[in-house]
């Protein structure tokens, strides 16, 4: 995949994730320093590393802000690497799939149903069992999307040691 067709994916998320979001305004408990989400231990493909890389190359200052983040370990290793001591991500923009689908439903294929999931935080109000498909991040559809025809099935480590390592 190149970076236009991985932008051009992002910003299809983002606008799927928007629409949801805005069909179901009550549903969602998904807010800024919100991380209910945000795990740790997170890997990203080579081209949403190199994304974040050439993020932090163009901003110093959140590349230093995630160096003390890492000697100050604010949240004890229980939540993403990324996140600031507020809770908020540092790399919001260039954030990987992976975090744009957070928060919504999603479904993934099994082999002869789909497995639903949603924050638990979300559609307290609105069981995601009546929702209909488009109301969901079907999974395999974009990681079909994300993976193309790479056989490169590498994961990265979304740590800063993991993103730039010897560099930090």
């Amino acid at each position: 995949m190149n970076n236009s067709t991985y932008t051009d994916l992002l910003r299809q998320a983002e606008l799927h994730f928007s629409t949801i979001q805005s069909d179901h305004r009550t549903s969602f408990t998904c807010r800024n320093g919100c991380h209910a989400c945000c795990e740790p231990n997170l890997t990203v493909l080579p081209i949403e590393a190199n994304n974040i890389r050439d993020f932090l190359k163009a901003h110093p200052d959140i590349r230093e802000l995630l160096v003390e983040i890492q000697r100050t370990n604010p949240h004890n290793g229980t939540r993403c690497a990324m996140l600031n001591a507020d809770g908020a991500c540092t790399i919001y923009p260039v954030r990987p799939f992976i975090c744009r689908s957070h928060g919504a439903p999603i479904a993934i294929a099994r082999e002869d149903h789909f497995q639903i999931d949603v924050c638990p935080l979300n559609f307290t109000d609105n069981p995601i069992e009546e929702l209909g498909p488009e109301n969901f991040f079907i999974l395999d559809d974009w990681n079909d999307q994300l993976f193309g025809s790479s056989n490169d099935f590498e994961r990265i480590p979304l740590t800063l040691d993991g993103l730039l390592p010897n560099q930090t």
